[in-house]
């Protein structure tokens, strides 16, 4: 009995290292992913004033951060649809616990309003910007897949028109 009790007051501290570790590994990584949402509200606001302008422009000079493509993501796509649309893993999430919560709910549709989509912008495998846009403001839905950093220059179809098309220069 006695050597019960010894093995188990060396096993506990070695069982909440392990824990600690495990979750200080967990939320370094939830920082590794985690995407501050300034700089996407940065290129919302740019970008509603330059095409509500009926202005055309090289999405490039509307962001403050270097990024090497941009993903249009259409309604009704699920978390790990984005994530391999894009080629990373991110997290809009502010908290880590608002992370966990996330991680352990089932990967559903993840904006599920036809009215929504998504602008991502990423380097490399980090993401760096996640706007979601109101289609009735700009709609991108029309430029499908993965663009790059020197394309495109846009601009909208014709006055009052939310929809962005590409502009061949």
């Amino acid at each position: 009995m006695k050597m019960r009790k010894k093995r188990l007051r060396q096993a506990v501290p070695i069982a909440a290292a392990a824990l600690l570790l495990a979750l200080l590994a967990d939320i370094n990584g939830y920082y590794g992913h985690r995407v501050p949402g300034g700089a996407g509200e940065l290129f919302r606001a740019r970008l509603l004033e330059t095409l509500g302008q009926g202005g055309q422009v090289r999405l490039s000079e509307l962001t403050d951060f270097d990024w090497d493509r941009m993903a249009v993501v259409p309604p009704y796509t699920t978390w790990e649809q984005m994530e391999e649309v894009v080629g990373a893993e991110w997290t809009n999430a502010s908290t880590y616990p608002g992370y966990m919560l996330l991680r352990m709910l089932p990967d559903t549709c993840t904006m599920c309003h036809e009215g929504m989509h998504r602008l991502v912008f990423a380097i490399g495998s980090r993401v760096l910007a996640d706007v979601s846009l109101s289609r009735t403001d700009f709609d991108f839905t029309g430029l499908s897949g993965i663009t790059r950093m020197e394309e495109p220059i846009v601009g909208t179809e014709s006055a009052g028109s939310p929809l962005v098309v590409v502009i061949q220069p």
